[in-house]
């Protein structure tokens, strides 16, 4: 299984916000598939959202779990996000916006990216995102632009949403598409293990990859969704930018040269 190995570059710009950052890592997600056939890559730009107000309140259970085992009494406020995270997962309600701190870090990230010219330098011609609230914020926060208008299939079914005509994009993005494939595992998927859920979406997704004719795409997503895409065991942390390859053919779809771009760096969050 692959793993991100961090590695800090010397050069940081001294310019940006001590809580966003740039670290680069090389990682080859190893692969046994026969690629003797000719095939076709895509560079694929991998961003995890912000944090999410579920992210806050797993946290939150967490710290409750650690408490107790030290025979603690847990904080109110660890008590409350725990309460409404089984709120969540007994109504299999995932579809939660960015917490305070999600919006700061996903602001920050937005200014690093901006001021390094990432859209620019990386030549992204297309970005997509998840339909849910988070990876849609995000991905206007951190890239400048999100889907919103929508797009019906041959099949009728509305699978994407595409940018407004109305709103200028960020140069030399096309086009920007949010896309139900991207939909992460619900709450009870993720406790459950239970991931051939989100299988069907995966095989649909890269489908769409390789039919479309941009070479360079950047995706804003979720982390149990990359972990089952990737074959990994890591999770990206919230605003992960990750640049992999995407390797296809009649016969074969595989990723590799899984790369860490950019990372927020955490910091200890007040009460």
């Amino acid at each position: 299984m692959p793993t991100m190995e961090k590695e800090e570059e010397a050069n940081n710009n001294e310019e940006v916000k001590a809580d966003a950052k740039s670290s680069t890592t090389n990682s080859t997600i190893t692969d046994n598939t026969d690629t003797s056939a000719k095939s076709n890559t895509k560079i694929i730009y991998l961003i995890r959202h912000a944090e999410s107000e579920e992210n806050a309140n797993l946290a939150g259970l967490k710290n409750v779990c650690n408490a107790i085992s030290r025979f603690h009494l847990p904080s109110k406020d660890d008590t409350n996000k725990m309460t409404q995270l089984i709120g969540g997962v007994l109504k299999g309600y995932n579809d939660e916006p960015l917490s305070d701190y999600g919006r700061s870090q996903s602001k920050a990230m937005g200014e690093l990216l901006s001021m390094e010219k990432f859209l620019e330098t990386e030549q992204v011609e297309l970005v997509v995102h998840s339909p849910l609230v988070r990876a849609r914020d995000t991905c206007k926060a951190m890239l400048g632009c999100s889907g919103i208008q929508d797009v019906s299939n041959s099949d009728g079914k509305n699978s994407e949403k595409k940018n407004d005509d109305s709103i200028e994009l960020p140069n030399p993005v096309g086009e920007v598409l949010q896309l139900q494939c991207l939909r992460e595992a619900t709450v009870w998927e993720q406790l459950t293990k239970k991931k051939k859920g989100i299988e069907p979406r995966l095989n649909e997704f890269e489908d769409w990859l390789s039919k479309r004719t941009e070479k360079k795409i950047a995706v804003v997503g979720h982390s149990q969704y990359y972990m089952v895409m990737l074959g990994m065991n890591e999770k990206f942390h919230n605003c992960d930018v990750c640049k992999a390859e995407f390797n296809f053919n009649d016969s074969f779809k595989r990723w590799s040269h899984l790369k860490l771009l950019h990372r927020y760096q955490e910091e200890e969050k007040k009460d």
